[in-house]
Formats: structure tokens, C-alpha cells, sequence
């Protein structure tokens, strides 16, 4: 058993220890909109509309919800709240899998504060990782996004209209049901109020603070925020940055110039940038992108940053549909800058990494949708690449493989494939149809040259019946 295994399994034992469901992430970790007023811990789990009552009263209930305080108990309690199914549907394929539970309960910013979150139980706690969008200022529209983080989306649905699903695919209507009418940035923003009136307090207990979006770096608040760190920077602080890293060239260079003045007086810069395929099927479903000048862009800041200061460049993965077939492709590009950049990785450790998520939202994206032949085909080249890269096949010293817990996210990846299921298949096949249709007809794109390997797929989804009062 491999090292990182083996304490992937000491914490899931020590938590278990305190509770079969507890997760320090619910505590630790944060994710604010301010933009809707929702936020959520975790990536995973649904958001969640931040009260106004709440926050005016008291500035941290932008963290510390009345409906955040009752998931803590359940957690301390044993039982498992319903938000966080993507871990419970993990935990029960078998002891083999790792959640993220346990992932996000084993790093810097989770782990050293298990002793606060139990002493604060359901108490008000300031989260030790911060991410923060203040717009959904975005250049792309990428096809599982919606209005609410992409303001291109924004556009479409507003001239369009929602798209003609059963579920009526980012519909207005439907996301201010939700909660999440966005506020323009020309209107007064309690939730940005509150922010402020919280941070003074908030700043001196964070570990890592992430801004994303939208786009982080076309909005204009996020550089606000970012002057504030180079003014006061912490040797204790993490600044992360999510970026589809596709902005026009002046940003980039700007990125630069603050990683490269800021960067060596924090504890780390982590860039976050997004992928999960490769050349056209890429440019297909993140609309707007062009993958040769993303990846140009990633060496570029590497070229500029790496080894100049404490760096991590890491790629977030939604795997989908659209990106089943050229998974395989992606992580080879990935590895293919492990072996330009990290000389050592028993010395550097993974500066590159990868996490290997599945999409569940929007259904009909979901790759556990596929027809069988599609499926095997996928397994096939996900087999074929962490065989061919697997540590074992290289010298201890050499960068150009994948990491045992990396393996692990492929393999529970290949498991929510063939064994989990999320809505009604029949009906996600006939909104995929649905969707497929009207997003070629829309954006002047062709899913049948530009996904070959699918073409069955979709027309079998194109042939599917579902009753029609329910559009």
C-alpha cells in the first residue's frame, strides 16, 4: 500500500472516529456568490440563498447559515446530509474509493483545525478557505455552466431564451426560483456590504483565499482584493486564483507582475485553471476557448513563475459528456508540462496536479448516461493511460506519471460511469438530444463532426421519447 493510501486511510478511520458523516470541510471551507447572495462549504454540495435578515444582524452568517448549522449537527450527529450525496455515493462503492471527505480533511488548511471545529460544534466560525466571486463576468460559455457565473450565458438566454429541455436548461425563471438573481454590479449589494464589514475579522484567520467567478481577472473587484493582499501580504496566507486563463493577453501579463512582486512574501500562489479535453471538443464545450493559446498561456506563466516563488499550477476537471472521449488526452497534456517544469518530484512534490471530478449537474451531461459501447470506449482509453503512465513504470525521479491518488479519482470516475445514475436516464438522453440540437443551432457549432466517437450516442438520444406536457 502506497504512503498516500495509507493515510488517505487514517483519516477517513480518524473521522469516522468522530462521526461516520463529519467533514471538516463544512466548518473550514467556503464558497460565496456574492453576486446572488448564495454560497455553500464544499464545491459539492447545492447553494444556498444567504438570508439578508442574517447578515444584517451579523456579517460572518455569510459563512455561518442557520441552514449551514443544521447540516453541522447532522454531521456530528452521524447523519448525512442530503446536499452531500457526491461523497455518499463515493463512500458507498466500497472502502477501495476515497471521498472527498476525506480529501478535503487531509490538507493544510482542514486537518491542524479539527480541534476548533469540534469546539465550536455549531458556533460561529471563521472559514480558513475562502472562495469568493464577486461577478459572473466571463469571455466563455462553457456548455454545464449558467447566467449566474457566466455573463455570455447571461446574454444568450436573455436574447434566446432557455433551451427546450424538460427541465428548461437555464431558464430565468428557474434560477431566480432558486435564488439566484444576480445583481448588477450598478445596484447596492448587501451581501458585498457585509463582505467588508466581515473582512477585518475574517482576513487574520485565512488560510487560503480564492477568487473565481465568472472570471476572476476581468473583474475589476477581484483586483481590488488582490491590491489588498499585495498591501498587507501574510506569510501564513494561500491566495488562490481560478482562470480559464483565455483573457486577453494584457491580463496575463498582469497576472504575472502580481505573482511574480506578491507571490515570494505568501505561503503559496495557486493557480486554478479548467479542462477536462482537448483541441476542438475543448473549444465545443467551453465555448469561446481556444485550447492551443490556453495552453500556450499556462506555459507562459510557468516559463515566467515556476520556481520563483512557492507555486502551485493546478488543473480542475468537470468530466462530462463532452469531454468522455479526449480525457485520456488531456491528462497526457498535463503530464507533457509535468516533465517540462518539476525536475524532481520527490524533491518539489506534485506542483501540477490534477483532480479528476464527475459532473452530475446539469443530468444530461452526466458521462453515466452513455450507452455501454460508449462507455467501454472511454474505460478502454482511461485504462490504457494510467497503465502507460502509472508510477510504477518510471525511475523514481522521473515527472511524467500520474499520482496514486490521482488513479484513485480515475477509478471512482470509471465507477460513477457504469454504476450510479443521477435523475431518469430516458429523460436526461432526451433533454441531452434536446440540448445538443439547439446549442449547434445557436452557436453555428456541428456535434456530429466535432464528436465522431458519439455520433450513436446522440442520435439514440435524438430518438428517445419523453412526454412533452412536461416541457
Amino acid at each position: 500500500m502506497s504512503k498516500i493510501i495509507d493515510q488517505l486511510n487514517r483519516v477517513r478511520d480518524d473521522l469516522n472516529g468522530i462521526s461516520p458523516s463529519f467533514c471538516l470541510a463544512k466548518w473550514l471551507q467556503h464558497t460565496l456568490y456574492l453576486q446572488t447572495g448564495m454560497n455553500h462549504s464544499c464545491h459539492h454540495p447545492p447553494v444556498h440563498k444567504i438570508p439578508i435578515h442574517e447578515i444584517e444582524k451579523n456579517p460572518a452568517a455569510l459563512h455561518n447559515t442557520q441552514h449551514k448549522k443544521k447540516e453541522m449537527q447532522m454531521m456530528l450527529d452521524g447523519k448525512r446530509p442530503s446536499g452531500c450525496d457526491y461523497c455518499w455515493r463515493v463512500e458507498d462503492m466500497g472502502k477501495e474509493h476515497f471521498s472527498d471527505r476525506v480529501y478535503k480533511s487531509n490538507v493544510s488548511w482542514s486537518k491542524p483545525r479539527t480541534f476548533d471545529v469540534l469546539n465550536a460544534k455549531t458556533n460561529d466560525i471563521n472559514p480558513s478557505y475562502l472562495e469568493i466571486s464577486f461577478s459572473n463576468v466571463c469571455n466563455l460559455k462553457c456548455a454545464y455552466c449558467s447566467p449566474d457565473l457566466s455573463s455570455k450565458w447571461y446574454d444568450e438566454i436573455k436574447q434566446h431564451g432557455a433551451y427546450p429541455t424538460t427541465t428548461k436548461y437555464n431558464s430565468f425563471e428557474v434560477l431566480e426560483e432558486q435564488g439566484k438573481k444576480i445583481i448588477p454590479n450598478r445596484e447596492y449589494n448587501p451581501y458585498v456590504d457585509a463582505f467588508w464589514k466581515w473582512w477585518p475579522d475574517l482576513y487574520p484567520s485565512l488560510h487560503t483565499l480564492r477568487l473565481t467567478g465568472g472570471e476572476p481577472l476581468m473583474s475589476k473587484d477581484c483586483w481590488s482584493v488582490m491590491d489588498k493582499v499585495s498591501e498587507n501580504p501574510s506569510e501564513e496566507l494561500t491566495l488562490s486564483i481560478n482562470s480559464n486563463l483565455s483573457v486577453p493577453d494584457h491580463m496575463i501579463d498582469r497576472l504575472i507582475e502580481f505573482m511574480l512582486k506578491t507571490g515570494p512574501k505568501l505561503k503559496e500562489i495557486q493557480i486554478f485553471t479548467s479542462g477536462e479535453s482537448v483541441g476542438k471538443q475543448a473549444e465545443y464545450a467551453r465555448y469561446g476557448l481556444e485550447y492551443d493559446r490556453w495552453y500556450r498561456n499556462c506555459q507562459k506563466i510557468l516559463d515566467a513563475t515556476y520556481g520563483k516563488m512557492p507555486l502551485i499550477f493546478s488543473f480542475m476537471t468537470t468530466v462530462n459528456i463532452l469531454s468522455a472521449t479526449t480525457y485520456h488526452k488531456f491528462i497526457e497534456d498535463v503530464i507533457a508540462l509535468r516533465k517540462k517544469y518539476i525536475t524532481n518530484h520527490i524533491e518539489e512534490g506534485n506542483r501540477l496536479p490534477m483532480m479528476t471530478n464527475y459532473l452530475r449537474y446539469p443530468h444530461m451531461l452526466a458521462i453515466c448516461n452513455l450507452n455501454k459501447d460508449a462507455k467501454d470506449k472511454v474505460l478502454e482509453h482511461l485504462e490504457d493511460v494510467v497503465t502507460k503512465y502509472a508510477l510504477e513504470n518510471y525511475h523514481m525521479k522521473d515527472c511524467g506519471f500520474i499520482w496514486d491518488d490521482e488513479i484513485d479519482q480515475i477509478k471512482r470516475l470509471c465507477q460513477f460511469m457504469y454504476k450510479s445514475s443521477v435523475g431518469n436516464v430516458e429523460q436526461n438522453r432526451f433533454d441531452f438530444g434536446k440540448f445538443i440540437t439547439e446549442y449547434d443551432k445557436r452557436r453555428n457549432t456541428n456535434f456530429g463532426e466535432t464528436f465522431p466517437e458519439l455520433v450513436g450516442y446522440y442520435n439514440l438520444c435524438k430518438g428517445t421519447q419523453w412526454p412533452t406536457k412536461s416541457i
